[in-house]
Order: C-alpha cells, then structure tokens, then sequence
C-alpha cells in the first residue's frame, strides 16, 4: 500500500477487533501516527493489541472497567460523553480527530456487530471522505478505501485480488478502471448496481478514476509484506 504520509491518525471503533492484515497494519503504523483515538469500546481492542491511545471518547457504556482503569493509570486524555446523544461515540472520535489536524485517517473495528452499526459505520466515513487526503479502514484481510474524484486512485497489491467498487451517491460519474480484468472507460455507475462487483487486479497496481459521486473501493489482500 503506497501513500504520500499527510497527518495520520489511526481510528478504533467497537466491531470485531482487528486480525489477520489489519492487525499487522495496525502494528506497523501505531508507532509512527501523528495519534490513536478510541471510541469507546475500541479501548478494549487497543488493550488486547497492546496498542496505547492518545484520546478514548465516549460514554463508557462499552469500555470494560479494567481497560479504563488501566488507561487513565497510563495518563491517556478522557473525553466523556452521555449515554443519551445525538451521535455516536464513532462520529466523536472523527470529529476530535479533524479537530486535532488528521488530514488521513484509517479506521479498525468498523464491521462486525449489529448491522445497524456497521451501516452507519461506512456511511459516517462517507460523509467524511471529502473532507480527507485519504479516508481508509482495515478488518482482518480487506482495506477499504473512499476514493476521491478527479484523482488518480492506486490500488496496490497482487495480481489476481478482487476489487469491488460501490457508488455510496446516486451516481458516480465517467468510471475509469486501469490494470483490472475487467476495465471501465468513462461508466457512470448507479447507487445499487452490481457492475462493478468482483473485479480483480491485473497487475499489482491498479488505478480508479471517476468525476463525482461517492465510490467506495473494497480490496481483499491475500498477504501483506509491509507497509510503505
């Protein structure tokens, strides 16, 4: 996964906790990241990955007392917020961090859980992604990543991962895939179609571009080497 480094900040949300190449990549970028903000109950992840935030937000429905009581012991900053809220301990954790300078962010723990919380989960980084160099999340072999209009988006990987692209708006407009199997040339792509379902890599590195809309990439990785 190649990326040009802007101000990084690793999100930890209350899904299932990172495994497999999440859990590598959540490893090899922790040290390095401008910072680590839990939501809640993505204190508990970072507890059992050994990972130490730099800020938990939320209402402490969901963080166990033992991490909480271990977290405040090591100095990590508490923001509280109540039970009864307008928005989710997620949506708190995304604010604070652009409030703090994230011009990236990837997100762990996003799927897995209630359904309701997993949509609300990917809809919530749509609605954030304009706002973002780059908007990402990892759970367990699949990065998914919010592509941004009238750019040239790379997918770095192996010849033969799957790739499967959604428009998260009504349309994503004039759809252009290089290196797939299945290429594309100027489609505009409608909310709820299957079209761009399943595609693979050709080579190792892909490229998606697109006018407008919102498109979200899926992309299973079947190994990681490293981080650059």
């Amino acid at each position: 996964m190649n990326r040009k480094r802007n101000s990084l900040w690793l999100i930890l949300l209350a899904g299932d906790c990172p495994g497999g190449n999440a859990e590598v990549v959540l490893k090899q970028l922790a040290p390095t990241a401008d910072g680590i903000i839990c939501a809640d109950g993505g204190s508990n992840h970072a507890y059992a990955l050994e990972i130490s935030p730099t800020l938990i937000v939320g209402d402490q429905d969901s963080l166990t007392k033992e991490v909480g009581l271990y977290f405040k012991s090591q100095g990590v900053e508490f923001i509280d917020y109540p039970v009864q809220k307008d928005y989710t301990d997620g949506e708190a954790a995304f604010h604070e961090a652009l409030k703090r300078g994230a011009k990236e962010m990837i997100v762990f723990g996003t799927l897995g859980g209630r359904i309701d919380h997993t949509l609300n989960n990917l809809f919530l980084m749509a609605s954030f992604s304009a706002r973002l160099a780059r908007l990402s999340f990892w759970q367990e072999d699949l990065e998914g990543v919010f592509c941004l209009p009238k750019e040239e988006n790379f997918f770095n990987g192996q010849t033969g991962d799957t790739i499967s692209l959604f428009a998260l708006s009504p349309f994503v407009k004039r759809i252009t895939l290089k290196n797939f199997i299945y290429p594309l040339l100027e489609y505009n792509l409608a909310f709820g179609s299957s079209r761009t379902m399943s595609n693979q890599l050709k080579s190792e590195l892909g490229c998606v571009w697109f006018e407008e809309g919102i498109l979200m990439a899926l992309h299973y990785h079947r190994r990681i080497g490293g981080i650059e």
